[in-house]
């Protein structure tokens, strides 16, 4: 057994502790690159070695990897996953699984993991911009700890989007804050900027994507369009301001 692997399922909770009732603080998506620092039973405690994030999954669900297999993985060029769901299939025994946006996929129709070989026939763009990629997840679901199609938090969205179009992000709201320049007014705003909220211990609990100075896509309830002002965002539905604006940033690939 080695102290490697990768994720080939399309995607695993990653947990607080090492239980089933235990709330899952972010997820594991197809492709991404895990060291494994303890195993406790069925449960292994695993780094994701793209954000560094923490947490447990368990063991039947993970593939090990030698190391000499797992660096292969990690050096190989790799594709994201940019629509919301695709399938691919895997040539071992000839199923489909549906992949996630935000997925690491290799090769231009085929690549292998370990002992898995996998087949697919789409192609990857890189060229759309950041409020369109984060459009087409409009209604996803609010999830705590999601990162995929079938459901978001707030920082989980972000960090999605962005990885769609090659920017690397931090997992957390708090974390992505401390990226990029800051953009003093609204009227600055371009599309694809980050506008960051606190709460009321001045924390920064909350994220979102500046589609203009005046709008914003964000995962709140689900992933919605609402107005934004120099005070926070202002929810029509509720009529009431639901996030007071901290900061805009714009982050640069």
């Amino acid at each position: 057994m080695g102290t490697f692997g990768v994720i080939t399922q399309s995607v695993i909770p990653l947990r607080e502790e090492d239980s089933h009732k235990s709330q899952m603080v972010s997820q594991l998506l197809f492709g991404e690159a895990v060291e494994v620092l303890q195993v406790c039973e069925e449960w292994l405690y695993v780094k994701n070695i793209a954000d560094g994030y923490l947490g447990w999954i368990e063991q039947k669900q993970f593939t090990f990897l030698e190391k000499a297999e797992f660096d292969q993985w990690v050096g190989v060029k790799k594709s994201v996953v940019a629509l919301p769901i695709v399938p691919i299939e895997r040539k071992n025994d000839q199923t489909l699984m549906m992949i996630p946006a935000g997925a690491d996929i290799a090769g231009e129709n085929s690549f292998t993991i370990g002992n898995s070989s996998f087949l697919h026939n789409f192609s990857f763009s890189s060229s759309r911009a950041i409020s369109e990629i984060a459009l087409q997840f409009m209604n996803v679901p609010y999830l705590w700890g999601g990162k995929t199609v079938f459901g978001f938090d707030c920082s989980g969205f972000v960090q999605t989007v962005f990885k769609i179009v090659g920017i690397a992000m931090p997992r957390d709201a708090f974390q992505q804050a401390e990226l990029g320049k800051v953009v003093d007014f609204l009227q600055e705003v371009q599309p694809g900027d980050l506008a960051f909220f606190h709460n009321a211990e001045e924390r920064i609990t909350h994220v979102g994507i500046l589609l203009s100075p005046t709008k914003i896509i964000h995962c709140s309830g689900s992933v919605r369009i609402d107005n934004i002002d120099h005070q926070g965002i202002f929810n029509v539905s509720l009529g009431k301001y639901t996030h007071p604006l901290r900061v805009v940033k714009r982050i640069k690939s």
